[in-house]
């Protein structure tokens, strides 16, 4: 994606280049999972998401349950690519 500002991109058009985590691992993608609740962050390594659910697994508009001992809450996935200024939730 040859853009000048890639920060300007919209999410959907990320998400048409980047669906899955294997793509997102080609792409040198950094993605950590976000609590709702407790708002504890967690480096998602891709290479073992791939190992678990395939090479067709996608974490946009994804939640899971919060690792944190004794949270209740869901965590939700942001995802940073190369060249950006930082995280965005990967929601489209």
């Amino acid at each position: 994606m040859g853009i000048k500002d890639p920060d300007k991109i919209h999410m959907s058009d990320w998400r048409a280049h980047f669906e899955t985590a294997a793509q997102m691992r080609r792409g040198r993608w950094r993605v950590r999972s976000v609590c709702e609740c407790c708002e504890t962050k967690l480096r998602t390594p891709l290479a073992a998401a791939i190992k678990l659910h395939g090479d067709g697994f996608s974490l946009w508009n994804r939640t899971a349950p919060c690792l944190v001992e004794g949270c209740t809450g869901h965590v939700f996935y942001e995802g940073w690519p190369p060249k950006c200024s930082g995280y965005f939730r990967l929601r489209a």
